[in-house]
């Protein structure tokens, strides 16, 4: 497997998983140990990020806690596109879950990653992609590192691009864009060199394979090392 990601002129030396299937459940969580199985044997290659939903009633801060203490995860995902939440719900719900797993990050140095932008997956909520509602957890939590996934296509580009300027702890991962249409849709990049991400979506974006996705995205951000793979790996605290 480790074969298909590289080739004569890319060389991966490591795969972030990210659980996101299946989407529009009411799981409590989702992919993130069917991934640990995948990835068996080859931790040295993957890195696993965990998740939960914060919508369903369940003890969030165990369940975080066998993850981090079995599983290794190196970071948490958050779905509020397809578990219809904001992530500043905490501000009008009291007792609501997002705390118990902002603080599990901060407590433990885990990123914690945002899907943001739209999605067709079946029962989502893309009213729940706005990046704006993330302003107020870069304020709340300022030891908390924030990562925008999907660079909030293909509405929010702009207020994601914005957070991530002015907030030190915000970062931007640019998944799921297609790389020919990167500085269109993000013209000033280069000045988050030191805080956006590369990210394949692979499977999920079509018609690419690993190799071909890195290589054209390589090729369009100048083969910055940071975007390609440093950024990342400074916020895995495992690494």
């Amino acid at each position: 497997m480790r074969e298909s990601f590289s080739n004569d002129s890319v060389e991966c030396l490591n795969v972030v998983l990210i659980p996101s299937y299946p989407c529009g459940n009411n799981l409590r969580v989702e992919g993130v140990y069917q991934q640990a199985e995948y990835a068996k044997g080859m931790r040295d290659f993957y890195y696993l990020f965990g998740g939960v939903n914060p919508t369903c009633e369940f003890d969030v801060r165990s369940e975080l806690e066998q993850q981090y203490s079995k599983l290794e995860i190196v970071g948490v995902k958050l779905h509020p596109v397809h578990h219809h939440f904001k992530p500043n719900d905490y501000l009008e719900k009291p007792g609501s879950q997002l705390l118990r797993v902002y603080e599990f990050a901060e407590d433990h140095n885990l990123p914690v990653m945002f899907h943001t932008g739209t999605s067709v997956g079946v029962g989502s909520r893309n009213k729940f992609g706005d990046p704006i509602y993330i302003d107020d957890v870069a304020v709340d939590f300022p030891r908390l590192r924030i990562i925008i996934s999907h660079a909030g296509r293909p509405i929010w580009f702009q207020t994601a691009f914005t957070l991530c300027r002015i907030h030190a702890n915000v970062y931007l991962e640019l998944s799921g864009i297609p790389p020919k249409r990167l500085k269109e849709y993000l013209p000033r990049l280069g000045e988050l060199s030191g805080k956006a991400i590369y990210g394949s979506d692979y499977p999920n974006f079509m018609g690419q394979t690993p190799c071909g996705s890195a290589q054209e995205f390589a090729e369009e951000v100048d083969g910055d090392n940071g975007i390609m793979r440093e950024n990342i790996l400074n916020l895995i605290p495992r690494v």
